[in-house]
């Protein structure tokens, strides 16, 4: 014997065009049904060593076929991987934390890395590989001079 099932039609929400408070009440019961897992100490990843994050960090999925590309963003990971372990902490993670960049909204986190980088490095933060250390391949990247 066969059963066929049909689709079944949902009813229409009571509230088509919700107020922001009606949406809000509404996503605050949503919060409340489904919290948030807490954050780990530990992701996975983040604990490799700086030779197995590198490693990780430039190959697939994040290899350019421009082998110029790839040998600069090689570079700007070792150069951040180093920042990062000027921070204490036993994992990648918990030395990002500690550096400050999650209180420095959108690219301007990239500063923090960029002025050790020009506080270690006799060229200036400016050049090509120290805006591939931030993700700041585009635009412009203030000279270490202009920073003073």
């Amino acid at each position: 014997m066969r059963t066929i099932a049909k689709h079944v039609v949902r009813k229409p929400l009571v509230i088509a065009n919700a107020t922001d408070a009606q949406a809000s009440g509404r996503n605050k019961q949503l919060r409340e049904r489904f919290a948030a897992r807490p954050a780990g100490p530990c992701w996975p990843r983040t604990d490799q060593t700086r030779e197995d994050t590198i490693a990780w960090l430039t190959s697939a999925p994040f290899v350019s076929e421009n082998k110029t590309t790839q040998g600069a963003r090689r570079r700007g990971v070792a150069k951040l991987v180093d920042w990062l372990s000027t921070f204490p902490g036993d994992t990648w993670q918990q030395r990002w934390e500690l550096s400050g960049v999650e209180r420095h909204p959108g690219t301007a986190w990239t500063q923090l890395p960029l002025r050790w980088l020009s506080s270690t490095v006799s060229r200036p933060a400016a050049s090509p590989n120290a805006r591939m250390v931030c993700g700041a391949s585009s635009g412009k990247v203030p000279s270490a001079s202009s920073r003073r």
